[in-house]
């Protein structure tokens, strides 16, 4: 199956003797356009490689991968080009492998749990390894702290998400006018004591590793979208990648399995103050990802019955994490 390809990726195929043997537009709702390719370099050699095309607005993604990832090592796929062209802006990247929320799907139970404890295991060594050095890129001006103020943006756009889930046209929604109310309260306490919640030891973080996001090929993982990294607490990425998990023994024994990992490379960690933080990234992410899920659905990517679970589930997070930071 053979895609039109964008204009400027086009030129710089040409422009470097580079051919697409095959392209093939991806979906799933992404922000981006994003095209899986393989193709033959000017000596001969194939090359599996996925562009990624911006959304207008939603290029950021660039300067990271020029500043910070090749910083990183392994962590992130390789960058071959980029385009910045006039109405097209774009990374052409290795194909670094399929998102772990597939793999699951072909595993039992203990599969997932293999799977998802050395992906924790290794998101662990990725904050452990540069800690220190995500200091210095803060000082240089090559990675920023956590921006709050986005967060509450992100949520008032989930609640809107989840406010057009309430309409009666919608069939069988477990959201009403009740829940948005209640919702709605819960984020007017949380955020603006969220920073405040946020304390301890920071380092590196890719700020969006859902299950999604998170790339196995070969035995190995890899991130994909750092577009939102910024030096925070840990817990701000172990809970978003948890929050992809919804069988509740299994995310706690994760949880445990990442503050063990901590600890053994040399992490102190402070329980109470481990746990207020990641309760706090918890509520967040998971009311930011909600508003994810239902646009997932409203663009045909989630059925009901699959919406219905997800909503059920987070919402119940929601109240606990809500709980227990009060």
């Amino acid at each position: 199956m053979t895609s039109a390809l964008p204009q400027g990726l086009q030129t710089w195929l040409a422009d470097h003797g580079w051919t697409a043997l095959s392209s093939e537009r991806l979906t799933g709702g992404f922000s981006a356009s994003l095209f899986a390719l393989c193709m033959r370099s000017q000596y001969g050699a194939e090359r599996n490689m996925i562009y990624k095309q911006f959304a207008p607005g939603r290029s950021d993604e660039l300067y990271v991968y020029r500043q910070l990832i090749p910083r990183l090592g392994g962590y992130a796929p390789t960058a071959l080009a980029f385009i910045d062209t006039p109405g097209e802006l774009g990374i052409l990247m290795d194909h670094a492998g399929i998102p772990v929320k597939s793999v699951l799907l072909m595993k039992d139970r203990a599969g997932r749990q293999a799977i998802l404890t050395a992906a924790i295991t290794w998101l662990a060594d990725l904050h452990v390894r540069f800690a220190e050095h995500s200091q210095s890129w803060l000082q240089a001006g090559i990675i920023g702290l956590y921006p709050f103020q986005s967060s509450l943006a992100y949520a008032q756009e989930a609640l809107q998400a989840l406010t057009w889930l309430a309409e009666p046209r919608q069939p069988r929604s477990v959201v009403d006018a009740s829940t948005l109310s209640e919702i709605s309260a819960m984020m007017e306490w949380f955020y603006p004591r969220y920073p405040d919640f946020m304390d301890g030891r920071t380092t590196i973080t890719h700020g969006d590793p859902h299950l999604e996001n998170l790339l196995f090929q070969h035995g190995r993982f890899c991130l994909i979208d750092w577009e939102y990294t910024a030096v925070a607490v840990p817990s701000r990425d172990l809970a978003i990648l948890l929050q992809d998990v919804l069988d509740d023994d299994m995310r706690h024994s994760l949880r445990t399995t990442y503050w063990d990992q901590l600890r053994q490379n040399g992490w102190r960690v402070d329980e109470d103050a481990f746990e207020i933080g990641y309760q706090a990234c918890l509520f967040d992410n998971t009311l930011m990802m909600l508003g994810w899920e239902v646009s997932k659905f409203r663009d045909g990517h989630l059925n009901q019955p699959e919406l219905e679970v997800i909503v059920a589930t987070k919402l119940r997070w929601l109240r606990e994490c809500f709980r227990r930071l009060l």
